[in-house]
Formats: C-alpha cells, structure tokens, sequence
C-alpha cells in the first residue's frame, strides 16, 4: 500500500512539472522566438509605411541577428519552408519576424548611418539591399554588412543567399534617399524588408574587378561564401581563429565533391604561392611533397559534422622541396637587449599543412610518402614549432593552409629506379642467352670434328698427326677444352 502511494505521488510530481515546462516549451517553439520579440509586439508594427534610419523594430533586429548562430536560422527557418514573396506582400502579419531562408541576386545597394542616438561601437550603420528572387520577386534587405568590393549606389548583379527576419512590407517611394525612390518607383514602391547579420556570396564568374578568380567561382558552386575570405585574410599569418572556422569547414565540404580532373583555370605551384599568397586565396594549387605527420582529427561540433555528414578529417605535415628558391620570413620584433632577432631562412624545404576528408590509406601507410596535392589555398597561418623555438622563439612557424582532395601518392622515383633495374635485368638476360647460344655453336662444332677424325687428316700436308703442328681448335680434348 505504501509503495502505490508513493508511486501516485512520484506520478503527480512528474504531471506537475511537464505542466510547468509545457507554457515555456511552447515559448521557445514560437516560430517568431529568435527575433526576441515577444508575441504581443508582432502586432505593434505597421506596412506599407515609409522605411525610416530610426525605426526600433528594424535596430533590434539588426542587433538580434547579429548574435544569432547558423544552427539557430537554419532551426527557426523551417517554420517558413515553401512560403513565397508574394504571400508575405499579401498577408504580413502570421509571418512578422519569423526566419526566411532568402536567395537570390544582388542588384543595387545603399548604405545608411544611424541616427546618433543610435550609433555605438558595434553597429554605426546598415546597407538597404534589393534582391530579386529566382522567380523574379523583389525585395529587399538590411544587413549589417557585405563584401566590401561591391560597389554602392551602382547596378549589380551578384548571387547571394542568406538567413533574415521578416519585419514588414515597406513604403520605398519615399523613403531614406531619393535614389532609392527613383530606383523602386512604381510596382516596386512596395516591398518586403528582411533584416539580417551579413549576405552570403557566390559569384557565378570570373571577375578581375571584384578579384574573383575562375577558382573562387569553382568553391562558391559548391557552396563555399566567397565573402568569408575577407576575414580570412584580415586574419593571414595568424592562428586559426573561430571567423576563420566557417570558410574552414565550407572548403571541406566543397573538396569532397571534387576529383582532380575537376578543376578549373590554372593551379599555382607551391613557390608561386610562397612568393605572392595575397593573390591566390581561395585559389587552386598543386605541388608534389613529403608526408611527415599524418593525423585523423575529430569534428567535435555536432551541427558541422550532420551539417557535412563526416565526422573527422586528416591534417597532414608536409615538406614542400624548394628548389634553387630561398625563403626567408623577417623578424620585425627586437630581441630583449633591443637587437634584432635573427630571421628563418629556409633553402631546401618549406612545411606545408594540407588538411583532406580522405586518404589513400591509413595514417601510417601514407606517413613518409612522396604525394601530390590538388586542392585550395585557405591561408598561411602561424602554430607552435620546435624547429622555429629552437631558432627564433618569437616568430613561430608560418606555413601555407591548404584544403585538398585524396593525395596521390607519387611513385615516380620508384618507377624509375624500377625501370633501371628491368633494363639491366633484361641485358644480362640478352647476354646470358648469347652465351648459351655461342656456346651451342662451339661445341656442336666440335662434335663435328670429332665425328670424323681420319677426313680431317687427310687433306693435311703431314703424313701423320703430329699434335705439337696442329692448327689451333684441332687435337686433344684437353685443346678443345680451353677453347671453351
């Protein structure tokens, strides 16, 4: 009896505490939750109103989203999955500050300061973006940044992709700046405004002016943000940081879908990269060199790995052969008695790091092997190193990046070395069997010979054999021997 009723308590225990959860579960699903709104200021906004610097909704949300992570927008943006542009212009409202997943082309933008008021050290202002959808619907965007070699106030036509909050259906006719009305008059006055951290880009071509290169084209079709290298490389010759993680990961994934015969435009070789990296971010590269380490890393976040479907990849360490070129890195910084420390100069060899999904084989069979590398160059980036501490504790070693394809391991020296030995195997078989042959020859002569041993000497000027005058190859076994 006692254990039923301590059961019945136990289960009332149980039912109170969903109860309690249930209100705040029910919160946290609210498809409007990431915008930190609560659900009663959804009806505090209006449409079809003039879009104005100071508008507290569109402040929020820029600083909302700003904090917000990927696996966030892509949880909240199922909510919205299959809803059009023009069913937002129609009926705004049951989808105000709800998450979309917004593509398309890039064809003006505008930059805008905040008011004063509003300015602080995170967020001085935002660039109004219109946006054209595959299906050729209009809308726009307020991003906190973009990539800063598009030009403002100039048509463009650039494809993007990103995650936003739907705030409202905006009055652009009149609105911030007269460029703009002039742009969107007409069908355009009225628009829907999304609001969001940065736009995601893709070029689709080469394009010198904006330094895409046929490469960067090449990732981006695979889903590498070609925008994120401007991080990467405000972060060159440095450690891997967490901004440096995204473009990582999305260089990664995009090699998996690649085969050597898939790349595009010419490849830098590993001096040219050495001696000019600042034009090959994100560039293909190919060089041939020595695996020293090779190690399986495990992806340790969860949203990379479903995101990616690996669950780890390979660094490898490698010695890159320099040639006739000499590399030598500056130390800028003094020693502690105000001298200049001495600078790493290297003439043989370089270290490369190369960073692959696969290998062919395992860690220790590739370890020590002669391989070559396709892949994109990411950075050059600065990680603790004995050779250097031992050198010059204060510079650390610097080395290329490189994402990769499967190696190749490389077995031209061995081939040649087997090539040499099957051209002397094959001679000394050519001369065995002319041996053996003129050997054949001699001694079916000699039988011959002494097949008929009183023809032989009958045609000789002597009456008798004498085997002190006899010519050389005729006489005794032991003559015929030493012919032999």
């Amino acid at each position: 009896m006692i254990q039923r009723k301590r059961l019945f308590l136990v289960g009332i225990c149980v039912a109170l505490l969903w109860i309690v959860a249930l209100p705040l579960n029910a919160q946290q699903e609210q498809p409007s939750a990431l915008s930190g709104f609560e659900p009663s200021e959804l009806y505090d906004v209006t449409d079809r109103e003039p879009l104005k610097a100071d508008n507290e909704f569109l402040i929020r949300l820029l600083f909302r989203a700003a904090n917000a992570s990927l696996e966030s927008w892509e949880r909240y943006s199922k909510f919205t999955r299959n809803i059009s542009i023009d069913a937002l212009s129609e009926d705004p409202q049951p989808h105000r500050f709800r998450v979309f997943e917004l593509s398309g082309r890039v064809k003006m933008v505008w930059p805008f300061r905040l008011p004063q008021a509003y300015e602080n050290s995170k967020l001085k202002g935002f660039y109004l973006v219109r946006v054209e959808s595959t299906d050729g619907e209009p809308y726009m965007i307020a991003c906190r940044s973009l990539p800063r070699v598009w030009p403002v106030r100039t048509p463009i036509d650039e494809p993007i992709r990103c995650y936003g909050f739907f705030q409202t259906v905006a009055d652009f006719s009149s609105p911030l700046d007269s460029a703009i009305g002039r742009e969107l008059g007409g069908k355009l006055q009225y628009s829907p405004l999304f609001v969001t951290d940065r736009l995601s880009w893709f070029p689709d071509r080469w394009n010198e002016l904006n330094g895409v290169s046929e490469s960067q084209v090449q990732l981006a079709r695979h889903g590498v943000d070609i925008g994120q290298f401007e991080f990467v490389q405000q972060n060159n010759n440095r450690s891997i940081t967490e901004q440096d993680a995204t473009c990582f990961f999305q260089m990664l994934a995009a090699v998996r879908q690649l085969n050597v015969g898939d790349f595009k435009g010419e490849r830098a070789n590993f001096i040219e990269l050495l001696q000019n990296p600042q034009e090959h971010f994100g560039g293909a590269v190919q060089f041939t060199g020595h695996v020293k380490r090779a190690v399986r890393i495990y992806i340790d976040r969860k949203a990379v790995r479903e995101r990616m479907g690996v669950d780890f990849y390979y660094e490898l360490d490698m010695f890159i052969p320099l040639g006739d070129s000499r590399i030598v890195i500056k130390n800028a910084l003094s020693g502690a008695a105000g001298e200049k420390s001495e600078d790493l100069v290297y003439q043989n060899r370089f270290p490369a790091t190369v960073c692959v999904l696969q290998l062919p084989g395992t860690t220790e069979e590739i370890r020590g092997k002669r391989v070559t590398i396709d892949g994109f160059f990411m950075k050059f980036w600065n990680y603790e190193s004995e050779f250097t501490a031992g050198l010059n504790p204060t510079l650390g070693q610097v080395s290329p990046l490189v994402i990769g394809i499967e190696p190749t391991i490389n077995n031209s020296s061995r081939n040649a070395i087997d090539t040499i030995l099957m051209v002397i195997l094959a001679a000394m078989g050519v001369g065995v069997v002319g041996l053996i042959l003129y050997f054949r020859r001699s001694d079916q002569r000699l039988r011959n010979h002494r097949a008929q041993p009183a023809k032989e000497f009958e045609w000789s000027r002597f009456e008798g054999p004498d085997l002190s005058d006899e010519p050389e190859g005729h006489g005794s076994e032991d003559s015929n021997n030493e012919l032999r």
